[in-house]
């Protein structure tokens, strides 16, 4: 099986260091996943963990609103390479571009991050949390890490009925 991990970017933080050990145990104990990460920021801290532990990583190299059509174009290119049968998207900008990669594999969307008050997140990021919250009737699951966080993100919107939670 082809699994492509679609994140945001690979910095120092939660959702990067568990990816980073999920791909880690995954080339361990189930040789038989394939899997890819794609990065729509260039790659940073965990991006070298990641590459230590054999796992191929892309980047769409998205640099602002600017670089936003040809970030796009690569993302597009990279999924129809990497030919996954099952897309992973890992952060609220990656949840939004894996709609919009032309995969036609099925989706995930996994959230590693509680949603205490939504005042205290920037407007771009509460713009894509209420898009994210029209479409995730889109993606086949939406992984929580608490059900603390799955009833934060259903009482935005979210579609309920994909909650799947997957503690650390």
């Amino acid at each position: 099986m082809r699994i492509l991990h679609l994140i945001t970017a690979l910095n120092v933080g939660g959702a990067e260091t568990m990816l980073a050990r999920l791909l880690a145990e995954g080339r361990r104990s189930r040789p038989d996943l394939q899997s890819s990460v794609v990065s729509l920021l260039e790659p940073g801290p965990a991006g070298a963990r990641i590459r230590d532990a054999g796992v191929p990583l892309s980047s769409c190299r998205l640099q602002g609103l600017r670089s936003l059509p040809a970030a796009g174009a690569r993302l597009r290119r990279l999924v129809r390479q990497a030919s996954p049968d099952l897309v992973v998207a890992w952060m609220y900008h990656a949840h939004l571009a894996s709609l919009l990669a032309g995969s036609r594999a099925p989706v995930i969307w996994n959230v590693r991050h509680s949603l205490h008050d939504l005042a205290h997140e920037s407007l771009p990021t509460r713009t894509i949390l209420r898009a994210a919250a029209l479409l995730s009737r889109v993606p086949r699951a939406i992984i929580y890490n608490s059900h603390v966080a799955a009833r934060q993100y259903e009482a935005l919107g979210y579609a309920a009925d994909r909650t799947v939670i997957i503690p650390n």
